[in-house]
């Protein structure tokens, strides 16, 4: 491959991350409309047929296009899950099973990175590509043939002459206190994934300013995502106890002194892994936490859309990120500093996860000490 080509690779991959934000609200809509199961099978039958067909990319342009397609439908796999699981799982562990479900897109591409190496090794760059897509089309028979679906739709046994059910519209996510509480809950995600991929995309790199091998700074790196899925799953059992609103701001305040401990924390990689993997487990696991909310706030009838819109309006904040550090690394500040401004979307995050517990709608049923009744 060509210099240029390498240079191209990156946006045509970057594709995918728009599709996924296109995806989303798009899909997620559409799930509570004809059927979460429907949605999910589809969804995962696209973005299989399109990862396989990505090996046959005979340009960089035709990989952005394959690229955007395969993310198209990937983004309606989240909302429909969250809101097949949410249904699923008995009231009481009903946040831990939405967020163990929601770690499992975490580590997924955590695996799929381990595994790309050798396989790029042995049989080229089209291998990761022809195992993404091959292993989702041979679910897609098992999800139609044993998944049921969500109980919530409308009763296709239903007498002739009742009245039809209204089909959602995205004017129901802005309706009573919904009309505040959903832009508070797009400001929390959006925050949060500011934060998040501005750390995940630049940590590295500043881990190497201090003075430590690129081995040392991957390694260091990694402890953020570990962190992350024991974060996740922890504050999924908090959750059911004790509810989304608290513990999601507790943790976003506790995430915001985590990071700043990332900075004073550059004379030791043993300390430096530890900070990083504390910081890990707020910053990644209030993520599970708040991608999970995404769907619980709203009743069962929109589940799949509010989620959908939550996390196609998050992936704005994901790629703001990387972009912000870009700025603030070109200003060269003091290694602490650096981490003081990357704490602060947390802080803000947090402030709106706790004004949007006074804007949960009459009669919703949140969990542990949110509940509404």
């Amino acid at each position: 491959m060509s210099v240029g080509a390498r240079a191209a690779f990156g946006p045509a991959l970057s594709a995918g991350l728009v599709g996924l934000m296109l995806g989303a609200p798009l899909l997620g809509t559409l799930a509570d409309r004809i059927g979460r199961k429907a949605v999910l099978v589809l969804s995962t039958l696209w973005f299989g047929t399109f990862a396989l067909l990505t090996t046959l990319a005979w340009s960089v342009e035709t990989m952005a296009v394959l690229r955007l397609l395969t993310g198209l439908g990937l983004g309606g796999t989240l909302p429909a899950a969250i809101a097949l699981i949410s249904e699923y799982a008995i009231e009481r562990h009903r946040a831990t099973f939405v967020t163990i479900t929601i770690c499992g897109f975490a580590i997924g591409p955590a695996i799929g990175g381990f595994v790309a190496a050798p396989l790029i090794a042995s049989w080229g760059w089209q291998a990761p590509f022809f195992v993404g897509g091959a292993l989702p089309l041979l679910l897609v028979p098992m999800l139609w043939r044993w998944m049921p679906e969500a109980t919530c739709l409308p009763d296709p046994t239903a007498a002739p002459d009742s009245m039809p059910e209204p089909k959602p519209h995205v004017a129901e996510l802005f309706t009573g206190r919904r009309r505040v509480g959903t832009p508070l809950l797009w400001a929390t995600i959006f925050l949060n994934l500011v934060a998040l991929n501005l750390i995940v995309s630049w940590l590295p790199i500043v881990i190497s300013e201090l003075g430590f091998s690129f081995a040392q700074a991957t390694s260091a790196t990694a402890m953020f995502h570990i962190g992350g899925l024991i974060g996740g799953l922890a504050l999924g059992t908090l959750v059911d106890r004790y509810g989304y609103f608290r513990v999601g701001a507790l943790t976003l305040v506790a995430g915001c002194a985590c990071v700043i401990g990332i900075g004073y924390s550059g004379g030791s990689i043993d300390a430096l892994r530890i900070s990083i993997l504390l910081a890990g487990g707020c910053v990644v696991g209030a993520q599970s936490l708040l991608n999970s909310l995404s769907g619980m706030y709203y009743p069962l009838s929109i589940r799949a859309m509010g989620s959908g819109w939550a996390l196609g309006v998050g992936r704005l904040g994901a790629a703001a990120g990387p972009r912000l550090g870009g700025v603030l690394m070109a200003r060269k500040l003091d290694h602490a500093a650096l981490f003081y401004i990357e704490a602060i979307p947390l802080y803000f995050a947090a402030i709106a996860c706790l004004a949007l517990r006074r804007r949960v709608p009459p009669g919703l049923r949140m969990v542990g000490a949110d509940v509404r009744v």
